[in-house]
């Protein structure tokens, strides 16, 4: 959509993460209106929003999640720890899209973050660094975890 942004805030005290929000922010640049698409609760801490075809793509570092969110609302959570990082903890990060759409690019925070991370609750630590490899699925819609 054209003068929209997608964001996501998070909640909690400094001690938890404990709910983000996704917001779709319109009416730019004069008169921006927030609207929240999704929320979630819990242990989770959601840091990456892309548009993937027509659907939203939202990483969670602490669930090693992401949520794929048609822009309605309506969501699907699958796991990345699964495929080639299946029982591993990969705390997802930023996401990139190729240029052909067809791949996304997701950084993993490893052992030992530099940022963000709540001492003893480690929600944004992960046992694997460096970056997966996700295959675009159905126009965005879902997605597998390549490498």
């Amino acid at each position: 959509m054209k003068d929209t942004i997608w964001t996501t805030a998070q909640g909690g005290a400094n001690t938890t993460t404990t709910s983000f929000n996704l917001y779709q922010v319109t009416g730019l640049p004069d008169k921006p209106v927030a609207k929240k698409i999704l929320s979630r609760t819990g242990s989770v801490e959601s840091h990456s929003v892309i548009l993937v075809g027509q659907y939203l793509w939202v990483a969670d570092r602490f669930a090693n999640t992401l949520d794929i969110v048609d822009q309605t609302g309506e969501a699907k959570t699958m796991s990345l720890a699964s495929g080639p990082l299946a029982g591993r903890d990969p705390a997802p990060d930023i996401m990139a899209l190729s240029p052909d759409e067809s791949t996304v690019f997701v950084a993993l925070r490893g052992k030992t973050p530099l940022t963000s991370n709540v001492k003893g609750l480690d929600n944004a630590v992960g046992d694997v660094g460096g970056f997966a490899i996700l295959s675009v699925k159905d126009n965005g819609r879902d997605a597998t975890v390549s490498s």
